[in-house]
């Protein structure tokens, strides 16, 4: 719980302020009956087959806790700390592709954060990003939204890069605007792949997409 501790430690008083319960005790949560258990595990074993194929990645054990939905805990969006995937127990009535998409999709997530080197090769290297600031040296840092599934780094595509701005009045974490900064027209590798808040969600929802499909670039699969 060291790294969900000094997540909350270190967030401003906005993002603290719309979060209404942060993961604190064992009551919060959700343990799963023992068919959800088995039915697990046996999703694991599913998606262990979808990325043998690449070793990083493969190689993270899974450490997975179900937190109970009613306490939305950041607002109920599964989310990692540390090498831990969190989900809400409404995981377990999600339909199986679904479940075998956030699988991966969070896994990607513990993958950045334990593999900095191949990882920022593949946004240096592949993507041709640049490291354009840090979170706490930008004018709007009172504002940007916290996510603990990405860095504090800020990554711009030719100049350009988007932040998750909370609305003015914004009651809830999901009230954000996504904030473009120095757009240009440029057609780059990176701004032909659907563009989110920050790398690490773009690069986590592009790898998910295309290890389903199995239709990774080999040139990316070495940094995997």
């Amino acid at each position: 719980m060291n790294e969900i501790k000094y997540y909350h430690e270190n967030m401003n008083s906005k993002n603290k302020h719309l979060r209404k319960n942060i993961l604190n005790s064992k009551e919060q949560i959700y343990k799963p009956s023992i068919i959800q258990h088995l039915q697990f595990k046996k999703l694991l074993f599913k998606v262990n087959g979808i990325l043998s194929k690449y070793k990083l990645l493969y190689s993270i054990p899974w450490n997975v806790t179900f937190i109970k939905k009613e306490y939305l805990i950041e607002n109920n969006f599964p989310h990692t700390h540390g090498d831990t995937i969190y989900f809400p127990s409404s995981f377990f009535g999600l339909g199986e592709k679904i479940k075998i998409d956030l699988l991966i999709h969070e896994k990607i997530h513990v993958y950045q954060r334990y593999n900095p080197i191949e990882y920022n090769k593949l946004l240096l290297n592949y993507f041709d990003l640049e490291i354009e600031n840090t979170v706490s040296n930008h004018p709007d840092k009172d504002n940007i939204r916290v996510n603990p599934d990405v860095n504090k780094l800020i990554y711009s595509d030719k100049g350009e890069y988007r932040l998750p701005i909370l609305n003015k009045n914004a009651q809830d974490i999901s009230e954000v605007s996504y904030q473009v900064y120095n757009p240009h027209d440029s057609i780059t590798k990176y701004s032909k792949i659907p563009v989110n808040e920050h790398p690490n969600e773009t690069i986590a929802y592009y790898l998910t997409e295309n290890i389903i499909k199995n239709n990774v670039d080999d040139d990316i699969i070495k940094y995997l």
